[in-house]
C-alpha cells in the first residue's frame, strides 16, 4: 500500500496457477471459492484460459 492510499481501493485477489492440464487448479480453485461464499464474501471468478476440453469455467462460475 503506497502512503496516503486507503485499504478500500486496494484489490485482493487470489491466483491458482499449475504447471500442467489436469493438476487440479480448478478443483483447488472451486474449494477457495466454495469456502470464500460460506464465510459470507463476495466473490467474483475468472478463467482466461481453458484447454482439456472439460467444464471448468462452467464449475467455478456455478461454485461462486
Amino acid at each position: 500500500m503506497h502512503p496516503g492510499q486507503s485499504k478500500s481501493f486496494m484489490a485482493r485477489g487470489i491466483y491458482v496457477t499449475g504447471t500442467d492440464t489436469a493438476v487440479g487448479k480448478t478443483a483447488v480453485a472451486v474449494a477457495i471459492v466454495r469456502g470464500l461464499v460460506r464465510a459470507g464474501k463476495r466473490v467474483g471468478v475468472y478463467q482466461p484460459v481453458a484447454t482439456g476440453g472439460g467444464h471448468d469455467p462452467d464449475a467455478l462460475w456455478e461454485a461462486a
